[in-house]
């Protein structure tokens, strides 16, 4: 079994292998910890077949058959980019990678390593990257340092292979996810949709915890979405942030849903970035369950929910304690740092579960940030080369011969030669170069 690809992707990489058998309990097996996460597992190789040379625009996750018994419920997931490290500079206190890792400052990230860490790091400790380039971080011991640019000092290199574990998508809310395909033939679990940028050859793995002494088993299925045959007119982010988990219990922020009005906003934490696509989650701890739908509201202000994020995101229970997030889709709403985030619900048509709880997840950042091409070329006009310090402009054209300026730069080293940024190879580019009412023009091609 597979899903859909949308027609703007060329493939897409699926955990769960084409022609599995559809089932209640579809996708790996994951065993949680009691609010603490658990053991993680693969849910797709690093080398995968699919990977080539694409990368992925999108991630949609499921969760699905969350056991649970009569103690508690309240269930959240981490999606995890896993990629070796090449190389260690104790010196510059930098981790490398042979290729683009796709971690963002402040993403969170744990070690583990085949011989010893280098220097001042520990196993099992929660680092914060700081992003040099697309294949080289740095490490700090908190979000906050490494915002600030304040690395740990790498005293040597250690020995052995490294690996980073970074914690990409952090704390999913999935509690009591019903089964895959229910009796009635209903899709269920929890259904998430990122547009997340994954690059090629990254693991992703996935773990979980439970607030239950008795944790059960869960299961997990994802699907990367690649190269879109039109990049630049895709939105695509580089980092998730979370607001409202409360990992002691494994759950959200406590809120209070309405019946006949919505709920009043309750605030879940504040951003440290811009972000603009949205997902949130609806957990409870109860078990005494009714049929009911549950519409949750993101809101953001200064200091109030002035602003509702338009769009329902929706939930459902049943009476024997399955729940489900049916509808992958989240919403779009430009949010800028420094405001605080909102959560409200609103239930029926029977009473809400009992210790309902929020979390919403804002996706920032661009793939353009991660993602870059050169061109290059030179540029003449009747024979004559373009003096350093000119203007030259470049054009990308697509399939449908549309055309949008992506880029300027200037002559530079003699012969009319120059070199650009462009961001994608989906396209063709054009360099043009005006002087004195004559322009000259090169095509410059794709770049590989």
């Amino acid at each position: 079994m597979s899903l859909p690809i949308p027609s703007h992707f060329r493939g897409a990489i699926y955990s769960v292998a084409d022609g599995t058998r559809p089932a209640a309990a579809w996708g790996t097996s994951v065993t949680p910890g009691e609010n603490v996460m658990g053991t993680a597992v693969e849910l797709v190789a690093s080398n995968h077949a699919s990977w080539s040379t694409l990368h992925g625009y999108g991630i949609w996750v499921n969760i699905n058959s969350n056991s649970t018994n009569a103690t508690a419920r309240d269930t959240l997931v981490s999606i995890i980019y896993r990629r070796a490290v090449a190389s260690v500079d104790a010196s510059a206190d930098t981790l490398t990678f042979a290729s683009r890792h796709g971690i963002q400052t402040a993403d969170r990230l744990q070690l583990t390593t085949t011989g010893t860490l280098p220097g001042n790091l520990s196993l099992a400790t929660n680092y914060y990257a700081i992003r040099q380039s697309k294949t080289v971080i740095k490490v700090a011991t908190s979000a906050a340092n490494a915002r600030a640019g304040t690395a740990v000092n790498l005293s040597d290199a250690g020995t052995g292979t490294h690996t980073v574990h970074c914690r990409k998508i952090d704390y999913l809310g999935a509690t009591s996810a019903g089964a895959f395909i229910a009796s009635n033939g209903a899709s269920g679990g929890f259904n998430y949709f990122f547009p997340l940028f994954v690059p090629n050859g990254t693991a992703i793995d996935i773990e979980a915890q439970v607030n239950n002494a008795t944790v059960g088993t869960l299961r997990a299925a994802c699907a990367i979405f690649l190269n879109p045959s039109k990049p630049y007119a895709l939105p695509c982010g580089t980092f998730v942030r979370t607001f409202g988990a409360t990992l002691a219990s494994s759950s959200g922020v406590a809120i209070t849903a309405g019946t006949s009005s919505e709920g009043s906003f309750t605030e879940l934490g504040t951003t440290e970035d811009a972000l603009w696509f949205w997902q949130g989650s609806v957990n409870w701890n109860s078990g005494n369950t009714n049929a009911c739908i549950y519409h949750l509201d993101l809101g953001w202000g200064a200091a109030a929910a002035d602003t509702t994020i338009s769009g329902y995101l929706s939930f459902t229970t049943d009476t024997v304690e399955v729940g489900s997030k049916c509808c992958a889709n989240g919403i779009t709403g430009l949010v800028p740092s420094g405001n605080k985030i909102y959560a409200r619900a609103q239930v029926g048509p029977n009473a809400a579960a009992a210790s309902l709880s929020a979390l919403a997840y804002g996706v920032g950042g661009s793939v353009e940030e991660d993602t870059s091409y050169t061109v290059s070329g030179t540029i003449t006009i009747d024979g004559v080369a373009a003096a350093n310090g000119k203007t030259v402009r470049i054009f990308a054209f697509d399939s449908d011969n549309v055309s949008e300026l992506v880029a300027t730069t200037t002559i530079s080293g003699g012969a009319g030669g120059f070199s650009a940024s462009v961001p994608d190879n989906t396209r063709s580019y054009l360099a043009t170069y005006h002087n004195d009412g004559k322009v000259g023009a090169t095509q410059l091609g794709t770049p590989s």
